[in-house]
């Protein structure tokens, strides 16, 4: 063998393991495994996990990269693996995605990240940078949450006026970096009436209802077997073209607003995804109404659970009989069956005061 044949399989080699060490570097979406759970709640809090807005939200309720959290007249506790508490203040909307980038093969660089997307409203986290780096979109800005000199503790707060408008306010810890425009403090609290219209609040509450009307159709029982089957199709129905244009409607105004590549990549494909099961709902509903789907019955239903919704006072969620136990279907969790640690480790404030 002669020494130009050595180096070039020596090179062929050396660029071989390269592209296998590139190619298997990159972000890999938490699994199956919950990465958090409910601790506390009170009042209206509803969630979203893979595109369905199930059923009320129960203490232990398990938490998954992807949810979305909305909290109406109420407020919720949640905790994570790593120790983090979050807490979400009244009519705060928040998706929850967590990932591991893989380091490269024989180099343990592993690492976890956590990004919350605020959407609405307020939210307080508190977290040890040694488990976990976190970060925080909302629609303008992005930031990441790094500790201070001598500390590892991260405790902040996060906020949105009604215009929009980003805030920052840190009892421990700073940013990292920041891409986009916020301002240093506390919003403004947005008053119930406009927090009510703020249209991720409306559309995902809109959702909710439109699950909640198919949970109920597929249960009626005072129709005849025609009727009732019709009045189910047309129920599932709307309840996924609301999904999906809740999904459609935060995806559409992260791809507007925000100023981070990788976000803005997630929010076109799940844009596209969104208009996808829109227009394939679209077309299913124009099919149901023109077979004769019970539109008048459904209209109603979903006018009783809008007014049960205006109705419902708030109730802590303590247990497992709260409001998470109305209808609507979802997950279900024991309070403690998920090892983690338990609500309170850092707050010793109430943060949505």
């Amino acid at each position: 063998m002669n020494k130009s044949s050595t180096i070039f399989g020596k090179i062929s080699i050396f660029l071989i393991l390269i592209t296998l060490m590139l190619t298997s570097a990159g972000p890999v979406l938490a699994g199956e495994e919950p990465i958090g759970k409910v601790a506390v709640f009170s009042g209206e809090v509803i969630l979203r996990g893979q595109d369905v807005w199930g059923g009320g939200v129960v203490v232990g309720l398990p938490i998954f990269s992807g949810d979305k959290i909305v909290t109406l007249d109420g407020s919720a506790e949640l905790v994570f693996e790593d120790g983090t508490n979050v807490t979400l203040c009244r009519y705060s909307a928040v998706e929850f995605k967590q990932w591991t980038r893989k380091g490269l093969p024989l180099i343990q660089s592993d690492k976890t990240r956590r990004r919350f997307t605020l959407y609405a409203g307020k939210i307080w986290i508190e977290t040890d940078y040694r488990q976990m780096r976190s970060e925080i979109a909302v629609p303008p800005m992005v930031s990441g949450l790094r500790e201070d000199a001598g500390t590892t503790r991260i405790a902040a707060l996060i906020s949105l006026d009604h215009k929009g408008e980003a805030f920052m306010s840190f009892d421990e810890g700073d940013r990292s970096f920041t891409i986009g425009p916020w301002k240093m403090g506390v919003a403004e609290n947005v008053p119930p009436a406009a927090a009510k219209e703020n249209e991720f609040i409306k559309k995902a509450l809109a959702a909710k209802t439109a699950a909640l009307v198919a949970q109920r159709a597929s249960e009626k029982e005072d129709l005849d077997q025609a009727a009732a089957e019709s009045l189910r199709k047309l129920a599932w129905i709307r309840a996924n073209k609301a999904s999906a244009e809740e999904a459609l409607y935060s995806a559409k105004y992260l791809e507007d607003w925000t100023p981070d590549k990788q976000i803005l990549a997630d929010a076109r494909e799940a844009a596209r995804v969104a208009e996808e099961r829109l227009k394939t709902a679209e077309v299913a509903e124009k099919a149901a109404i023109e077979a004769g789907a019970l539109v008048e019955e459904w209209d109603a239903l979903y006018q009783t659970a809008m007014d049960e919704f205006e109705d419902q006072r708030a109730i802590e969620g303590v247990d497992e009989g709260s409001i998470g136990d109305l209808e609507g279907g979802g997950r279900s969790a024991k309070p403690n069956d998920l090892g983690m640690p338990k609500p309170g480790a850092f707050t010793s404030k109430n943060p949505c005061e």
